[in-house]
């Protein structure tokens, strides 16, 4: 079919119509007209051969016509004896010979109604399943809204009878009372302005002390080490800059001062075990501080610095430590004992 169409075969066609023409031929509409035919043609050539095929079918209930002999007829025919009848007809005829090859009725094929066949139809275009989804810029607010589902009917349950006035029953029995620990305190309903202020301000210390004495120190006394020697090195050159060299630091190295009783309180719940911490300070000859005491090693927890720090600006107040002549440098050595200052615990505990 390609050969057919060829340009090179039709030069009188230029590839425009040719193109037009193979186009046409692929419609659906075309290649149905194209299979009409040669179902036709296919049809008209195997008919005949169809119709030869067909056996004839004798035709046995045929009229036949009788004659009536007259007396000098009748006494011509041969006699048969009493009581027999002449057969005029065989009993049981024989089919005629039939020839090898059977040509059917013209009258069958000449017909010209038999061959007013409907043309076929363009088959109908395929549809594949949508798998349900909705097609191409479906508009979704056009579906309809779901109903909601009708509410189970309520059970219709039986009145219940009138109980006995004498009688009572477990449903008409108060339930029991929760029993109340007469040592628990008792909680108002209501608080009054002044308990809710006590209550924020509670609230506020507590996460104020769980702030202070949460652990932030070295966990390891090769990283204590370091500290303390940054810190001191941070110390000695802030003396420098303070006393211009007019500072005596025996009590920095040698004779530095112990401090052993001191330990908050509301440290109790949140610091178990000894923790050590130093310290440093300078003071004018005049026996005042120079600057604020500069943390050296620090225990760990900011509380207990802070108490530490506070109680060295009160003890510089009271006791001399200035000779008048020269600034001081001070070490302090502080010792975090929590067994004087904390109770207890109980054996129950």
């Amino acid at each position: 079919m390609s050969n057919s169409f060829s340009p090179k075969k039709a030069p009188n066609l230029n590839q425009e119509t040719l193109e037009r023409v193979l186009v046409t031929l692929r419609q659906p509409f075309s290649i149905a007209v194209l299979a009409s035919l040669g179902l036709h043609g296919v049809l008209w050539a195997a008919l005949p051969n169809m119709l030869a095929d067909t056996e004839k079918v004798p035709d046995t209930q045929r009229r036949v016509q009788t004659v009536e002999l007259s007396p000098a007829e009748q006494s011509q025919l041969p006699s048969f004896g009493i009581n027999q009848v002449p057969t005029l007809l065989p009993t049981n005829p024989t089919k005629p010979a039939q020839s090898g090859t059977k040509l059917p009725d013209p009258k069958l094929y000449n017909d010209p109604s038999l061959y007013n066949f409907p043309l076929l139809q363009p088959p109908p275009p395929i549809v594949f399943p949508s798998f349900g989804l909705p097609p191409i810029g479906f508009d979704f607010n056009q579906l309809p809204a779901k109903k909601p589902p009708k509410p189970a009917p309520k059970p219709i349950t039986p009145p219940k009878p009138p109980a006995d006035p004498g009688t009572t029953t477990k449903t008409d029995q108060d339930p029991p009372k929760p029993t109340v620990d007469p040592n628990a305190p008792v909680r108002p309903e209501k608080l009054s302005p002044e308990q809710l202020t006590a209550l924020r301000q509670e609230g506020a210390r507590s996460r104020e002390l769980r702030t202070l004495y949460t652990f932030n120190g070295a966990d390891t006394k090769e990283k204590a080490s370091g500290v303390f020697n940054a810190n001191a090195d941070a110390f000695i050159d802030l003396a420098k800059k303070v006393t211009d060299g007019n500072v005596d630091d025996s009590r920095l190295y040698k004779t530095p001062e112990r401090v052993n009783g001191l330990f908050p309180k509301d440290a109790c719940p949140f610091v178990r075990g000894f923790r050590n911490a130093s310290f440093g300070a300078i003071v004018k000859p005049d026996g005042t501080l120079a600057e604020p005491p500069i943390v050296l090693l620090p225990s760990g927890y900011r509380g207990l610095d802070t108490a530490a720090i506070e109680d060295i600006t009160s003890t510089i107040k009271t006791k001399k430590f200035g000779d008048g002549s020269k600034f001081q440098l001070i070490r302090f050595d502080y010792i975090f004992d929590p067994q004087p200052a904390c109770p207890k615990p109980s054996k129950s505990s």
